[in-house]
């Protein structure tokens, strides 16, 4: 097996799975319908077309950074009212973190997908995002010196990457410990962020387990600059 790395860092995310009208929710770990939606908006995908090859990649993300969890509520004046009477003001909450960094892998025994999925995040088709449109990276979501750890499975691909830094201040603060959460059939944790048509906004469940890598003592800083 090998694993494509994703680095998903920006001063805010938001990772829905259960949004509903005036409420936007967001989990504390990127889902995997959210993720596959950036990586179908990197290989210029409409939301009609097919997304089968990716949905069935095996997903895991290590938590490098939680950030905090916030909540704002904004006002949309001029609604229009569901029986078309007249205009109204519509008042929403929406979560968000703040500060968040993660590190998101895609397992498969097809490597032309991988390098595909790698040269697209490099050259996106369409602008990427943190779950939201307003939500941009501060960091390219590949790395400089290539993403795909060949021969890797997804738990080993996540738990040798080196952890990094944006500012030397953080070296004091270099976790031991990092929590990861990947797929497993028997996993204790049960989501519905497993995407069967975006055109048709249905999603499935998929079960998760959450487990504590030890970080390596290599550090490395993260580069903020496309190369």
């Amino acid at each position: 097996m090998n694993t494509l790395l994703i680095p998903l860092i920006g001063p805010m995310q938001s990772w829905g799975s259960r949004s509903r009208f005036d409420d936007r929710d967001t989990q504390l770990a990127p889902t995997k319908s959210a993720v596959i939606g950036l990586l179908c908006a990197a290989l210029g995908r409409r939301r009609e077309e097919e997304i089968s090859d990716l949905t069935t990649m095996r997903f895991g993300v290590r938590i490098d950074a939680p950030g905090r969890a916030f909540r704002d509520f904004q006002t949309a004046q001029n609604v229009i009212k569901a029986d078309g009477t007249g205009k109204t003001s519509v008042t929403s909450s929406r979560h968000y973190l703040a500060g968040a960094r993660f590190i998101a892998g895609f397992e498969s025994d097809n490597l032309c997908l991988l390098r595909e999925v790698e040269q697209a995040l490099r050259s996106p088709k369409f602008t990427l995002c943190l779950g939201r449109k307003s939500f941009p990276l501060t960091v390219p979501p590949y790395f400089p010196k290539g993403s795909i750890r060949e021969h890797r499975p997804l738990e080993t691909a996540l738990q040798q990457e080196p952890w990094r830094y944006l500012d030397e201040i953080e070296l004091p603060a270099k976790p031991r410990r990092l929590p990861v959460l990947f797929e497993a059939e028997n996993g204790e944790i049960l989501i519905s962020d497993l995407p069967i048509s975006f055109s048709q906004r249905t999603f499935r469940q998929r079960r998760l387990t959450l487990e504590y890598v030890e970080v390596s003592n290599e550090v490395e800083k993260w580069c903020t600059c496309p190369n």
